[in-house]
């Protein structure tokens, strides 16, 4: 009778947990702070909602070059939040200094969704707001393998 009930148990304890996964869809907790929201990114970025605050976690599928614009010193880097769909992130290097970022890295990042004129979109305002940004109050964070930058 014992043999009979284990896989029953192994099934009910399957379902269990994936009825669990399915609860939590769209909300991370693996991240520092707690707030990675994937899903509330995917549903800004469908709506085209710009000026939302987003948090998100995944891995680092590709890094670009920083480059000087008339803010300061910006790297651009990419992060998986969904199969087949990676969020562009703009870190103001000026502002966190340099950011230590590989492809794989684990990233989670807090800031501003934002859509431009040529349609692209992304998160940026990823750093502490001092004060002379009057544009947006919410302060931002990177971090990168634990490692946090404001």
């Amino acid at each position: 009778m014992l043999r009979s009930i284990r896989p029953a148990l192994r099934t009910i304890s399957a379902l269990f947990g994936m009825a669990l996964l399915a609860a939590c869809a769209g909300r991370i907790g693996n991240g520092k702070s707690g707030l990675c929201d994937n899903a509330g990114y995917l549903a800004a970025r469908k709506i085209a909602r710009a000026r939302t605050e987003v948090t998100i976690c995944g891995t680092v599928t590709r890094v670009r070059a920083a480059r000087r614009t008339r803010s300061g010193l910006h790297l651009w880097f990419y992060v998986r939040v969904a199969p087949h769909v990676n969020a562009r992130v703009i870190a103001d290097e000026s502002v966190l200094g340099p950011l230590l970022v590989r492809v794989g890295d684990k990233a989670e990042v807090q800031g501003r969704f934002f859509r431009d004129r040529d349609g692209f979109d992304g998160i940026d305002w990823t750093h502490r707001v001092s004060g002379t940004h009057s544009s947006w109050s919410t302060p931002g964070f990177v971090v990168i393998n634990g490692i946090e930058y404001r």
